[in-house]
């Protein structure tokens, strides 16, 4: 193995790590969604976090394309972009929540959701760039392996700093509490940043700096991306699935309701850091699996335990229903990172993989943006059993078709001969 791939694993790891210890703290499925809800926020403003969140990682990808347009000097760019971009957002809300006192509480609701769209936009227009050079820094045989282990070591790190956000909540659920923790998110994300700057990037610099596409360049690969018949049926399972994942935000509202247990918000905070372990185990999990087998089996499982999350949410209720339904999430979302990029980097049919994985997650885009929206609108309308219950129906549609259309793209014919 090379010095440089020696060296760039553990910093790999360690930036993901310590960046986990960020996300954990101010997690918008919990934290957010608690916050937002302690400051009257209804059911529409509820769903549409995961509407924002999905929305803003996905759609602004396509400008990405336009501003990360060196490979040299990409990294020094997406760090750049971290400090300046993203970062300042969780220091506002902070500043925000600590003075929460002197403002509306409609304001407030406007105010740190605007932070938060701002936050996640970035993360959008950064996120196949980023992703794209994290792929390019290992080889597809351990590809799986090093980047489960770094997104799980981030797991759980932000399982761990979730469990102290909610014993916090639980003796200051204040505003300023909330401030707190959005400060340390920020701090741990600067540091977290300082361990992707020295990477080891030789490679960037020995490579002929590729030729920058134009438009029609874009648009040609999106459509050789698109005309590729195993891609189109991955991203209509993935449609499906997604679909049925909008119930997320909601899980935090049922058990908190006397139909779920009742439960407070500390303990739903410290609960909720189940998903961050069971997403822990899913990328080691699901990262070698996928590297041995393929990353379409890491697909079928992801499919199959949002299926059985959607039956523990209708059939059961309490602390332990919700810490099982949490850890299964977790697993969902290991799955919707682990083996859903890995997939998106082996389907690609041409040699920009960049523009692969940004038209694959503009797609997507489309339907994950959507279904937490009306999601919010059918728990509004009908209430969660039927959100519930339309759920389940959609995911076990997805994991139909995953099986019956979906092929692994290592057994394809044009995958012959590719590292």
């Amino acid at each position: 193995m090379p010095v440089s791939r020696r060296w760039n694993i553990p910093l790999t790891i360690l930036g993901e790590g310590i960046w986990g210890l960020n996300t954990g703290l101010v997690q918008p499925l919990t934290v957010f969604v608690v916050l937002l809800r302690e400051h009257g926020a209804g059911s529409v403003m509820i769903g549409s976090v995961s509407a924002v969140q999905t929305g803003c990682v996905l759609f602004p990808q396509i400008l990405g394309t336009y501003v990360f347009t060196s490979r040299r000097r990409r990294q020094r760019h997406l760090v750049i972009w971290h400090y300046l971009v993203m970062v300042p957002c969780l220091f506002l809300t902070a500043a925000i929540c600590f003075y929460s006192e002197s403002i509306p509480p409609a304001y407030f609701r406007l105010s740190v959701l605007a932070c938060f769209t701002a936050f996640y936009f970035g993360v959008g227009v950064c996120n196949a760039a980023f992703t794209d050079w994290l792929a390019s820094l290992f080889p597809e045989r351990m590809r799986g392996t090093v980047l489960g282990g770094a997104w799980s070591l981030a797991a759980l790190a932000s399982a761990a700093s979730s469990i102290l956000a909610g014993r916090y909540l639980r003796s200051d659920s204040s505003a300023s509490a909330y401030a707190g923790l959005y400060l340390a998110a920020g701090l741990f994300a600067c540091l977290s940043l300082g361990f992707y700057a020295l990477i080891n990037d030789r490679e960037a610099f020995e490579a002929p700096e590729p030729r920058r596409l134009t438009t029609n360049d874009l648009l040609l690969r999106f459509r050789q991306s698109l005309t590729d018949e195993n891609f189109r049926a991955f991203l209509i399972g993935r449609l499906l699935s997604t679909a049925g994942f909008g119930i997320v935000p909601f899980v935090a509202v049922y058990y908190g309701s006397p139909e779920g247990g009742n439960l407070s918000p500390g303990t739903l905070v410290s609960l909720g850091a189940a998903m961050s372990v069971g997403t822990a185990i899913g990328q080691v999990a699901l990262g070698r699996l996928g590297d041995l087998l393929g990353h379409r089996s890491g697909v079928l499982l992801g499919a199959a335990s949002q299926t059985a999350t959607l039956l523990i949410l209708l059939l059961t209720s309490g602390s332990t229903s919700c810490l099982a339904a949490y850890f299964l999430i977790g697993i969902c979302i290991a799955s919707a990172f682990i083996s859903h990029y890995n997939m998106l980097f082996e389907t690609c049919p041409h040699d920009h993989r960049f523009a692969h994985i940004t038209v694959g997650n503009l797609v997507l885009g489309t339907g994950t943006i959507i279904s937490p929206l009306v999601a919010g609108w059918v728990a509004k309308t009908w209430g969660l059993t039927v959100l519930f219950t339309v759920s389940l129906m959609l995911t076990a549609s997805a994991l139909v078709w995953f099986v019956a259309f979906v092929k692994e793209p290592r057994h394809l014919i044009w995958r012959e001969g590719v590292p």
